[in-house]
């Protein structure tokens, strides 16, 4: 089938161009979104469902802050809603639905392993906001 197309419609057939610079760009966001989402559901799954969405601005400040399961276990309600404060959250959600969200998820890797996951972290957030935000 694919030697006849050839045959027949070789003259309607056109070289693939590579990307353009804004294609490349989006496919690079895109592709780091897709990862940012994923990463997190392995190596810290408490950060998932969290906020409305994980690359919205309050969740990409909680991951810039709170990278892997180490540092959330160091929230405590009153640490909580002292961080959503100083990063002006407009309280979507209840403080206490947002604790429980994070102290009920499965726990996320910790110790040197998510220490290792966190620097990933922090390289897909790298990426994907100087993606996202003009320089």
């Amino acid at each position: 089938m694919l030697a006849g197309t050839l045959r027949t419609d070789r003259a309607r057939l056109r070289p693939r161009q590579p990307d353009g610079p804004a294609t490349a760009t989006l496919r690079a966001t895109v592709r780091a979104r897709r990862d940012l989402v994923a990463h997190p559901q392995r190596a810290f799954p408490s950060a998932v469902g969290l906020f409305a969405e994980l690359d919205s601005p309050i969740g990409l400040a909680f991951l810039a802050r709170f990278d892997c399961q180490d540092r959330a276990d160091w929230l405590s309600p009153k640490r909580l809603a002292a961080w959503l404060t100083s990063v002006g959250y407009c309280g979507c959600k209840d403080l206490t639905v947002l604790f429980g969200r994070i102290t009920n998820a499965v726990r996320g890797t910790t110790g040197e392993d998510g220490a290792a996951l966190a620097h990933t972290t922090r390289a897909f957030l790298t990426v994907l906001t100087s993606l996202v935000e003009p320089s």
